[in-house]
């Protein structure tokens, strides 16, 4: 699923996947994987074990780990969101004027039960880690 800004440099997925690994199935999603709305049936479908989530989710002054939260609802894994911290300049179509784009950071571990297990902050950069029990 493309982010409107994506259109003009990325082509839409077909399919989702799912990766058998030693740690488990993985589910990886990119950005506004998140909020398609076969989303939720394609994760209970296939219950992976962890969900690693890159993303570039953008600061819109509103609290994102209930989000996140409420479209893993039903669903018992591992969640690893790396998520874009700061802000760019990106163009804005065929002109040449450049708007700023500001990210949300965030990034966060979350256990099959939903706790927070690490968290960044909003800025800077960083390392998580969890142990699995």
């Amino acid at each position: 699923l493309l982010y409107e800004a994506d259109v003009s440099w990325a082509q839409a997925g077909s399919k989702r996947v799912l990766i058998d690994t030693d740690l488990g199935t993985l589910f990886p999603l990119i950005c506004m994987d998140l909020n398609d709305p076969m989303f939720s049936f394609q994760l209970l479908d296939g219950n992976p074990s962890i969900i690693p989530f890159c993303t570039n989710w953008l600061d819109e002054s509103s609290e994102i780990l209930s989000y996140w939260k409420m479209r893993l609802r039903g669903w018992k894994g591992w969640f690893v969101a790396a998520n874009t911290w700061g802000s760019e300049c990106s163009d804005l179509g065929s002109s040449t004027e450049q708007q700023e784009i500001a990210f949300r950071g965030e990034s966060v571990i979350l256990n099959p039960e939903g706790r927070v297990m690490a968290q960044a902050s909003s800025e800077g950069n960083c390392v998580l880690y969890s142990s699995w029990a």
